[in-house]
């Protein structure tokens, strides 16, 4: 066995020094040794026809490469699967960011090549990778709930706990805490969690349906693919450098970059180099700023100015991200997008040409979390069931404990300016209600006022077929990193805000108190069940915006639904003007109540806000008609209850 290791390094230097020929061998006679002694997903394996495929796709042996890279890529995936039954989310993010040697060798040199069986490869590496830690948390939450274990049942418990006590600290200020003290608690904290989501992870293995892991082919993929649509995947990562002369493959960062893998109607895939990431992830930054100073001129005529200015980014967004793309699609209307990186906090709906019109005029977008869920959407059935409930126009200022006690000071942090009402809240609240009363829907629950509690939210006895909530979201950009935890820390620094969020600053820091504070993070939302639940109207400021992770999407609300299992849904990517909220949701809920799909519907509502725009301010910036984006399972429509 020493011989297999001693004969891969000297294979990785005599390569360094340009003795191909030699090395070629020494690595063939490596991998035979070590194959005798460790099975094909042990990481020596994995690792010594990583190292293979990588030497062959440097010296041109590019038909042997990929039968190596492919060989790598799904030993791999059988590792995780037990791996992954035994770690947390934590763990498991930082497993995936520690071995991202293959996908980035692999996707340069397909990049590079731009050949079918490649592109294929590429398609089939992404397919079984990217969103996988969601669809890993989903489907082992999924058997949690359904398990008669009180074993489980303690330990769902006990995270609903620690998630709490979590957000509590990190969202409270110093008060007569030193900030090592207060660092130490929050670690400690952050630790429980992890060991109790590590031990949920175990107890559950054995009766998860482990989905997300299921070996996913590119075949799947073209036969779910619907009529007159293309699938694009976007990814971002760093190349890798085949000249490095290193022998432990660990090579200096190249500029990260973006690429797209396109698959049309007709069967053709195609992949794409897009660009640096830095021009990219810079312009939808300038893009989403130019959003936010238009707001400073909403009831101005300046605003027409402000759209002439956002459209000078758009473009070049468009010429460098869709226009390539656009090329591929064909005659295909209808695009399933999965983003990654800033790409996914600014709609490609905006994205203009020089014509004047905006992508959504010629395309209807639908927002995947990944391309795995076109085939799982093939066996959902949407039957509509479930009450609908809303959430709206909460009574921040109310006292929602009988704790009297004089508060410490405690309670500080990026909470400390309160929150202002909202009372257009409850004609929203009363428009939803009165749309679905129309449409045949008699088990709806409307909360607003003091009702609308955290409370309430955690404690509802069945989940919702909708979950509506309009109300403020916060995002604390300081926590993203709290106790070196960041998933935890960008599910804690975002949220909402709920009846008696203004009183958290006069109440005592009681971990033992089973009395809610009014404000929910995406922490504690994460560990609701909403399984059943189809749609999540989060119509509240930038509940879209959250911390990005390369290949997992957005941590923040957006990821804290989606762990709680909810089928799809609308969020804000900006501060969305209160009349521009009220039109949007009375056109896309008259179109899906209709029958229309959800997508479908949202398009609708966008078309009918440019329209509006247009003659009420003679202007069409996207600041008042693009603010929401649908996200997650879009093809169903509504079904209208029996009599």
């Amino acid at each position: 066995m020493s011989m297999g290791f001693t004969l891969a390094l000297g294979a990785a230097a005599k390569s360094a020094l340009g003795h191909d020929k030699l090395a070629d061998s020494l690595y063939g006679r490596s991998r035979s040794i070590l194959a005798q002694h460790f099975p094909d997903w042990h990481p020596i394996t994995i690792n010594m026809n990583l190292y293979s495929a990588i030497f062959k796709a440097k010296t041109g042996q590019y038909d042997e490469s990929l039968r190596l890279f492919e060989k790598a890529m799904s030993a791999r995936r059988s590792f995780a699967r037990y791996g992954f039954s035994l770690a947390s989310e934590r763990q498991k993010l930082d497993w995936i960011a520690k071995n991202r040697l293959v996908s980035r060798s692999f996707l340069t040199t397909a990049v590079q090549l731009n050949q079918q069986d490649w592109t294929k490869s590429a398609f089939e590496l992404l397919l079984n990778a990217k969103g996988v830690v969601i669809d890993n948390v989903i489907s082992g939450k999924r058997a949690a709930f359904c398990s008669a274990d009180p074993e489980v049942s303690r330990l769902i418990r006990q995270q609903k706990n620690v998630s709490s006590s979590v957000a509590s600290l990190a969202l409270s200020g110093l008060g007569n805490q030193s900030p090592t003290v207060r660092q130490d608690s929050l670690s400690a904290l952050c630790q429980s969690y992890d060991d109790v989501e590590r031990a949920l992870s175990r107890v559950c293995s054995e009766v998860s349906d482990h989905g997300a892991l299921t070996e996913i082919s590119y075949d799947d993929l073209v036969n779910a693919l619907p009529d007159s649509s293309s699938v694009v995947e976007i990814y971002c990562y760093d190349p890798f450098d085949f000249t490095y002369p290193g022998t432990d493959f660990k090579t200096e960062a190249k500029p990260r970059r973006y690429l797209a893998l396109v698959l049309n109607s007709r069967g053709e895939c195609n992949i794409l180099d897009l660009g640096e990431a830095s021009l990219i992830d810079s312009l939808v930054e300038s893009a989403l700023d130019q959003i936010e100073q238009a707001q400073s001129h909403m009831y101005q005529d300046i605003l027409g100015h402000d759209e002439l200015l956002f459209r000078e980014i758009s473009e070049r967004l468009r010429d460098i991200v869709f226009s390539p793309i656009e090329s591929l699609i064909g005659s295909d209307s209808n695009l399933f997008v999965c983003p990654d990186g800033a790409l996914n906090l600014l709609p490609f709906e905006v994205f203009s040409s020089q014509d004047g019109s905006y992508l959504v005029e010629n395309y209807q977008i639908s927002y995947i979390n990944c391309t795995r869920d076109l085939i799982s959407w093939k066996n959902h059935d949407a039957t509509g069931s479930g009450p609908v409930v809303v959430f709206a126009s909460p009574e921040y200022d109310s006292r929602v404990s009988d704790d009297e006690t004089a508060g410490d000071d405690r309670y500080q942090g990026c909470l400390s300016g309160g929150f202002a009402d909202l009372p257009y809240t409850r004609d929203e609240a009363d428009s939803v209600e009165a749309l679905f009363l129309r449409s045949g829907h008699q088990e709806l629950y409307v909360k607003t006022g003091i009702p609308a509690s955290e409370e309430n939210l955690k404690n509802l006895e069945v989940a919702p077929y909708v979950l509506h909530m309009a109300t403020h979201g916060f995002i604390c950009p300081d926590l993203v990193d709290v106790s070196g935890y960041s998933g935890v820390g960008a599910l804690v620094g975002s949220g909402l805000a709920l009846s008696g969020a203004n009183q958290i600053q006069n109440r005592k820091l009681d971990f033992e108190s089973e009395n809610e504070d009014g404000i929910v993070t995406a922490l504690e939302i994460s560990g609701l069940d909403l399984r059943k639940t189809d749609l999540v109207v989060l119509s509240a400021c930038r509940t879209g915006s959250g911390k990005t992770v390369n290949g997992e999407g957005v941590f923040g609300l957006r990821r804290a639904f989606q762990a709680a299992g909810a089928g799809s849904l609308l969020l804000s990517s900006w501060d969305v003007p209160d009349e521009a909220t009220a039109g949007f949701m009375t056109s896309f809920y008259r179109s899906w109540l209709a029958g229309s799909g959800k997508s479908t519907a949202v398009r609708q509502a966008l078309l009918a806000g440019i329209k509006d725009s247009q003659a009420r301010r003679g202007t069409t910036h996207p600041l008042l008609w693009a603010g929401f984006t649908l996200v997650g399972r879009t093809s169903a429509s509504v079904e209208t209850p029996r009599e």
